[in-house]
């Protein structure tokens, strides 16, 4: 041990500070690799998913919170054929997907978990994006018809919602490329005034929401029978009409039947 002292004592003191720095280096390396290569940030996060399911690199246009929405955070990204939709909570599994772009304008919704907002009462906001090409933009109109059967089961009972929903929205231009809309619906109060529940819920509102969220859901089986349209209507910073466009939103070239 003696004889190690005096060699390493040898050794000039830039070149220990060397050693020592790369050990310290391999060895929090081996202690990340340990408890399973956490990822450093949502970002990172995406990266990862974008490798596995051998898309990108693309270039993010959207990375921030979501509020009164099944995930937490959520990445909105591009390549020069498609759009990417990355969602992430702490308490359910991320959800990646992937769609082809539309031309010059395509919209999607982010992504959706497993419950139905249609069952439910509390306040929802379902981020819808309008990602373009036309960076003189900067005023966006979106509407949404949302007109068919959606068929879900309910305590064992199968129900069929008959839904001929519409939905019209503004927003301004906040990032390069991309627009944000929130399609929201308020907290209902489902107690009377003695504290029973009600049966109320969101209904066809909230299941038309269901249905445009799950159709840019990659691992989506909502049963829905119907179409789903988009105007887009593009401004510039004088108020001119720069295009406008009306789409059937059919991501996955299918309706569920």
């Amino acid at each position: 041990m003696k004889k190690l002292k005096n060699l390493w004592n040898k050794i000039p003191r830039p070149y220990r500070s060397f050693f020592n720095l790369a050990l310290a280096f391999v060895i929090a390396t081996l202690f990340y690799v340990s408890i399973g290569s956490p990822a450093f940030s949502r970002a990172h996060q995406f990266r990862r998913a974008e490798r596995a399911n051998l898309v990108g690199p693309s270039t993010i246009l959207f990375n921030g919170k979501v509020t009164e929405f099944d995930y937490s955070h959520l990445i909105i990204a591009k390549t020069e054929s498609g759009i990417l939709t990355f969602a992430t909570d702490d308490t359910i599994p991320s959800n990646f997907n992937y769609f082809k772009k539309t031309g010059d304008i395509t919209v999607i919704s982010a992504p959706k978990f497993l419950m139905l907002w249609g069952l439910d009462n509390f306040p929802v906001n379902l981020p819808v994006f309008v990602i373009d090409d036309h960076p003189e933009a900067v005023r966006a109109e979106l509407e949404l018809s949302i007109v068919g059967t959606l068929e879900h089961n309910v305590n064992g009972t199968e129900r069929a919602e008959v839904l001929d929903q519409h939905f019209y929205k503004e927003a301004t231009r906040r990032d390069d490329g991309i627009f944000c809309f929130i399609l929201d619906l308020p907290y209902i109060n489902n107690l009377d005034e003695h504290g029973y529940f009600l049966d109320i819920n969101h209904g066809a509102d909230g299941y038309a929401l269901d249905v445009l969220a799950s159709t840019f859901t990659n691992m989506d089986t909502l049963p829905f029978d119907g179409i789903i349209t988009a105007i887009v209507r593009l401004y510039d910073s004088e108020g001119n009409l720069i295009t406008e466009q009306e789409q059937l939103l059919d991501p996955k070239f299918q309706y569920w039947k």
